[in-house]
């Protein structure tokens, strides 16, 4: 074991739990043993995925996602409320949970509360007991 390894593995046992859990590693595919996430887009949702990893995708709306015959229908763009916007997630977690197994996905939903650019005044909430 090298030196950065010792580190590594020093750094991982100082944290607690919940900083552990934060940790997540996405990779795009074909994703090398231990990833937590990969990363899907148009151009790779046939590839194979690792069992039981996170799934980063566009899902947005509208012209926006990566999966083009899931929820939801209406660009995020033009949900303005925080009930469409929770119904438009759950229409799409409940589609992805419904998929064939090959398919199926565990995506984190999330909406915007706010009008602003991704990272400001941002909120985020499961929509499905079980989306991740």
């Amino acid at each position: 074991m090298g030196v950065a390894a010792l580190i590594t593995w020093a750094t991982l046992l100082s944290l607690t739990p919940q900083q552990k859990a934060a940790i997540v590693v996405v990779s795009g595919l074909p994703s090398p043993r231990g990833v937590g996430a990969v990363i899907v887009g148009r151009w790779n949702r046939s590839a194979s995925r690792p069992a039981g990893v996170l799934v980063v995708t566009d899902q947005e709306g509208g012209a926006v996602k990566s999966f083009p015959e899931l929820p939801p229908r209406t660009a995020a763009s033009a949900v303005h409320n925080k009930a469409d916007a929770y119904a438009s997630a759950r229409a799409r977690g409940l589609a992805v949970t419904r998929a064939p197994p090959t398919e199926r996905a565990r995506f984190a939903s999330s909406f915007h509360l706010l009008d602003r650019p991704v990272g400001l005044a941002r909120r985020s909430r499961a929509a499905v007991p079980g989306d991740v």
